[in-house]
């Protein structure tokens, strides 16, 4: 096939083999080459792998700090607006039980102005300022819609032995504190035959000015046919 010398195949062949030889070699060298280069390769990105674990558990631990303090301060600030909201709280029952009681006179003058009338005596608890105040307030109401009134004058001491160690409003049949409509029970008698009686008249215009009014009976004390308004201390709160 080609014009060869035995010399010069043998050459060939030689050198053929030797290449071959090389060649294997070679692979060899880079089969171990590639595995080694991997290995290397595949530890660097694992480290590469474990530090950014790491980081990012760095960061979720810090996260998780800053959730604990973030819970933290919003319990703060509940508390701190339970505190302020009780403090309101407080301030206006202060506010409220500083102020003196009133009544509007015009408003409490037009409810009691056309009504049925009959005497009326205004009492308030001794030593009590306040109590002074509103029954003055309510003797000059009552005055100017031509009531026939009396006072303000201190509660009496009350004639009824069973009475006398119960604070001085309810020794005269009223409440303890706030404003009670008081008269003998055979007065009410005589005002129930009609179809709205003085009582009803003042109690409806006191509530109406006031609040809460209460109302009670003295056959010991209360003179026939007279209506007493007591005032006595200021409900708390």
């Amino acid at each position: 096939m080609f014009d060869l010398s035995l010399e010069t195949a043998n050459l060939l062949y030689a050198i053929s083999n030797g290449l071959l030889i090389l060649g294997g070699i070679l692979v060899v060298v880079g089969s171990v080459g590639s595995f080694w280069m991997t290995n290397v390769r595949d530890r660097y990105t694992n480290e590469r792998i474990s530090a950014n674990e790491k980081e990012t558990a760095r960061a979720n631990e810090h996260s998780r700090v800053l959730e604990v303090d973030l819970a933290k301060t919003n319990a703060e600030l509940e508390k701190q607006k339970e505190l302020t909201a009780k403090a309101e709280k407080d301030l206006l029952r202060l506010r409220r039980h500083a102020a003196q009681r009133s009544i509007e006179f015009g408003q409490f003058e037009a409810l009691i102005k056309n009504g049925p009338m009959a005497p009326v005596e205004v009492l308030y608890s001794n030593d009590d300022g306040e109590a002074f105040n509103l029954a003055s307030q309510i003797v000059v109401s009552l005055m100017m819609a031509k009531w026939d009134t009396r006072g303000p004058s201190p509660i009496p001491p009350t004639t009824d032995p069973l009475r006398t160690r119960l604070p001085p409003a309810m020794a005269v049949g009223g409440q303890p504190v706030g404003v009670s409509v008081v008269a003998r029970r055979e007065t009410l008698r005589a005002f129930e035959k009609v179809s709205s009686s003085p009582v009803e008249v003042l109690v409806n215009a006191l509530v109406r000015s006031l609040g809460q009014v209460a109302g009670g009976a003295n056959d010991a004390d209360t003179p026939v046919g007279v209506i007493w308004i007591v005032v006595g201390p200021k409900p708390p709160g």
